[in-house]
């Protein structure tokens, strides 16, 4: 079959970058938060109308005024195209980054423009699905198969630049990714259950792309044996020297789709830039799914780890915030420890109609040393001692499946995702909300 495809590139600049922080322990519900205004010209998703809700007579009351934003404080923002948002990241709020599966978007700290885009059919035409912006035009967006990067090169101008035939990432296999402060290294974790590889790119000088694995020599991962095996499923890290991968270490085979419970430990690794080193091991049966890192006031670095399964358990997972060593083979102390029902809780009227998709844990750390995480339905931050919930439930529905999350400073976050459908034939849609500081 004859594939047909081409890019569409618009003008633009931009960026961001991630840190977090602090301490307690409770179960997360959720709540409703303090509002802020609602930004000029937001969307405001639908409410359905119930069936029997006849015709208003001229004597009714006027219908209530419909708001904007969320009792958490979350405004809607319009969007150049209706399709979902699949992640986002950021320089400040105001320079920040969105990925649909065939477009790049940039706020410009007024609107959203469509700065990159795909138009075309067939499955060579790139899927995008994530990004990552650690300082002002420095950008690397990831596609299946593909890599888009957007930055200045050799005293130019910042351009769009398109890796296809070297890239292994992908929507359906990309666990995680993680890109250094210098931005000129990404990481990538590719593969879940039992098969994982870590791949480092780099861009050379002469314009290619390069590609090492973490069980190279360059790197030198140590553990890769048929049993006892690290599965690496999560990374992150504060410079190339210093690199955090977590997973599970196996204690006995591993070798099949769904490893028996019971049959591995949590664990975090730490690579200096030349060895690697164990951090920590956690109990039996549990797994890190997720890192996200941040230095706290003094310089101490810490550590969220997502210890859970990738599916909503009634059971719940955890979030532990761990202090890290000062130096390697110091032990890493737990700061935090936080259990999370993914979903609504049992009672919330949208328990049933919303929980099954509830699945995973994404998370953002704060300049400022706090954190904002969500599990696809809710949203939570982190405020120095608990984690307290932040609505996203506007006119009674929720914005919609949460895809992406990125932490300005303690009150400000970004979310973007996919809205609400009143039918299943519905062309999905996407949204970009954003909660702003209050004005004193």
């Amino acid at each position: 079959m004859k594939v047909v495809w081409s890019r569409h590139v618009f003008a633009l600049s931009v960026l961001a970058s991630v840190p977090f922080i602090a301490c307690a322990a409770s179960e997360v519900r959720l709540g409703s938060e303090d509002a802020v205004a609602p930004p000029p010209g937001s969307q405001v998703p639908s409410v359905p109308t119930p069936p029997d809700a006849g015709t208003p007579d001229a004597d009714a009351a006027p219908a209530p005024e419909r708001s904007r934003c969320s009792e958490g404080g979350f405004c809607l923002e319009p969007l150049p195209l209706q399709r979902p948002l699949l992640a986002v990241s950021a320089a400040s709020m105001n320079d920040a980054w969105a990925v649909a599966r065939d477009a790049i978007l940039r706020w410009d700290g007024t609107s959203w423009k469509d700065v990159y885009h795909y138009v075309g059919i067939g499955s060579a035409a790139p899927e995008l699905f994530g990004i990552w912006a650690t300082k002002h035009d420095d950008v690397w967006a990831l596609a299946t198969g593909a890599l888009v990067r957007y930055s200045a090169r050799d005293g130019g101008a910042p351009a769009f630049r398109e890796y296809r035939t070297s890239f292994r990432a992908s929507a359906a296999d990309t666990a995680t990714y993680w890109v250094n402060p210098a931005s000129d290294e990404l990481w990538v974790v590719n593969g879940y259950r039992t098969a994982p590889t870590v791949y480092r790119y780099r861009e050379t000088p002469e314009g290619a792309l390069e590609e090492t694995r973490i069980t190279d020599p360059a790197i030198g991962f140590p553990w890769v044996q048929s049993n006892g095996t690290f599965l690496v499923r999560s990374i992150f890290g504060f410079a190339s020297d210093d690199i955090y991968v977590g997973g599970a270490w196996c204690t006995r085979s591993c070798n099949s789709s769904f490893p028996e419970f019971g049959s591995f430990d949590g664990a975090l690794a730490h690579y200096d830039g030349t060895s690697w080193s164990i951090v920590t091991r956690l109990k039996r049966g549990e797994t890190v799914s997720g890192i996200y890192g941040t230095k706290a006031v003094g310089g101490a670095q810490r550590l969220w780890l997502w210890v859970g399964l990738d599916a909503f358990s009634s059971i719940g997972n955890e979030l532990r915030l761990l202090s890290l060593p000062a130096e390697d083979g110091g032990a890493a102390t737990v700061v935090a420890q936080e259990r999370v029902r993914l979903g609504f809780a049992v009672g919330h009227p949208l328990f049933d109609s919303w929980n099954a998709g509830c699945h995973h844990i994404i998370g953002s750390p704060a300049p400022s040393g706090g954190a904002w995480m969500s599990d696809v339905c809710s949203v939570y931050r982190w405020n120095g001692t608990s984690l307290e919930t932040k609505s996203t439930v506007v006119n009674g529905v929720p914005l919609g499946t949460i895809n992406g999350i990125w932490a300005g400073d303690d009150e400000e976050a970004w979310i973007v995702g996919e809205a609400p459908r009143q039918f299943q034939s519905e062309i999905p849609a996407g949204f970009a909300a954003r909660r702003v500081r209050k004005a004193p």
